[in-house]
This record gives C-alpha cells, sequence and structure tokens, in this order.
C-alpha cells in the first residue's frame, strides 16, 4: 500500500511539476506542501495503528487485576499442562494424524500456545502478551549475552500470539482442557510454527514424555521404529520425516538401504 502510494504520487507530481516549473527550475510551493502533507499522513497512520495494536491487546480483565495475577497463573497452568499432563495426547494425536514420528520442535510448538492461550484465557490477553513477550526478550537477551541458545524467537513469538488468539475466539469461561484441544487443533490445521531444533523425536513406544535421538543415514533422518536393544539393521529402523514450517508433512514409511552403523 505505501509503495503504490509513493510510487504513483510521485510520478504524478513529477510529471505535474515539470510542465509547471520556472525558468529557475524550482517546483511550486504548492506542490511541495502537498507532499509534505501527504508524507505527515503516513506516519500519522503509522503511529496510530501502532498504538492501536498495543491497545486492543488489553481487556477489562486487565484492569481489575492490574498486576496480571491471574494471567501470570493461567500461563503457569498452560506450562504445566503442556509439559506433563497433555504432553502424551498430544503426542499421540498428531501421531495419528501425521503417521510419522514426532519432533520435540513440534511439541514446542505447541506448548508455547497452550500458554499462551492459558494465560489470556484464564487472565487479561494483555498481560498474556506482556508477559509471554517479555520472557521471549529475556531469552533472546541471554542469547547475545551469551548465556544460553535461543533461536526460535520467531516461532515462539508467533505461537503465543496463535494461543491468545485460540482464547479470544473461544470466549470467557472455556475450561483449561478445552483450550489445550483447541491449540491441538490449530496445529493439525497448520497454523502454528515449527521451530528449527531438529535434534529428536517421539514414537509411541517410548512413552509420553521420552523423546529418541535421531540418526543421519544416507542424507536423511531415521528413528528406531521400536523399544529395546538394536542393531544396525534397517528393519529396525524408520525415516524421521521433517514435519516442515507448519507441521503438515506425512511420514512417508521409508526404510534406510543400508545398515546403520552403531553409534
Amino acid at each position: 500500500m505505501r509503495e503504490h502510494l509513493d510510487g504513483s504520487k510521485k510520478g504524478q507530481h513529477d510529471e505535474g511539476a515539470a510542465g509547471r516549473r520556472t525558468d529557475g527550475g524550482a517546483a511550486p510551493t504548492a506542490d511541495l506542501a502537498a507532499r509534505r502533507h501527504t508524507l505527515i499522513g503516513l506516519q500519522s497512520a503509522a503511529g496510530n495503528a501502532a498504538v492501536a495494536g498495543v491497545v486492543q491487546r488489553w481487556d477489562w480483565r486487565d484492569v481489575v487485576d492490574p498486576l496480571g495475577v491471574t494471567s501470570a497463573l493461567g500461563g503457569i497452568v498452560g506450562f504445566v499442562m503442556a509439559g506433563g499432563v497433555d504432553q502424551g495426547q498430544f503426542k499421540r494425536d498428531i501421531y495419528a494424524a501425521r503417521h510419522r514420528p514426532i519432533w520435540r520442535a513440534e511439541w514446542d510448538a505447541w506448548g508455547h500456545a497452550v500458554c499462551g492461550t492459558c494465560s489470556a484465557g484464564l487472565g487479561g490477553e494483555g498481560h498474556a502478551w506482556l508477559f509471554g513477550s517479555g520472557a521471549e526478550h529475556l531469552s533472546e537477551l541471554l542469547r547475545v549475552l551469551g548465556i544460553r541458545g535461543h533461536d526460535s524467537f520467531r516461532e515462539d513469538s508467533f505461537n503465543q500470539a496463535v494461543g491468545r488468539g485460540i482464547a479470544r475466539r473461544t470466549g470467557m469461561g472455556a475450561s483449561a482442557p478445552e483450550l489445550i484441544r483447541a491449540c491441538t487443533q490449530a496445529y493439525l490445521a497448520g497454523q502454528m510454527l515449527v521451530g528449527p531444533a531438529r535434534e529428536d523425536a517421539w514414537l509411541p513406544w517410548l512413552g509420553d514424555r521420552e523423546f529418541f535421538e535421531i540418526r543421519r543415514h544416507e542424507g536423511k533422518y531415521w528413528v528406531a521404529n521400536h523399544a529395546g536393544p538394536l542393531s544396525g539393521s534397517p528393519a529396525e529402523w524408520v525415516e524421521a520425516v521433517d514435519p516442515g514450517e507448519r507441521g503438515m508433512a506425512q511420514g512417508s514409511g521409508r526404510r534406510p538401504g543400508t545398515p546403520i552403523p552403531a553409534g
């Protein structure tokens, strides 16, 4: 929109000014004033949009609870349920739909949405945004200082916003389990972003909270297709398909063509 306005306006003014220039080549004062007015209008619109974007995050619950206690408690509830109570159910649901190993990064994407939706659903959306955004910026600061790694700021922030949006659409009165199920459905619909980490994956026979380290072989990722002792036999391994940015990839069922070396 801005590019179109700038381009078209500039072309119109330049063409018109060329026919109205004085011998000294100076553009008319009225033309300069019009340009200045357009620029001020664009700046004002951008500023108003930025302010509106912040203001609209807040609702009456943020006013009633100015410290955001309920939002903080909601975020804690979401953290506990995503990390423990509902973690296994999410992975089993996604495995049933995708027919492939589920990456830790997929669970992490869903978990951020769960924290965002519980924080905004049980408390106010403004404080949910403030706490979630603050946590991600703190992680970025720690990364810059070399204290810890953090390579998913974009995805985490996006998924928290997805969770807050779910809470807004669901409305007041929704229970935490209802909000969490809505997050799972949103993930299945490809509404979240999967972060870049591809270190390990989950399979049903590993237990609800266990992940298995993937192996790189023949230019692909592989994960064991059963529990217990493993040899390098191709029959014991299945491709750990990369889920893609939206987690929509389906399993291939492929096995390696040659034995996977031990270790």
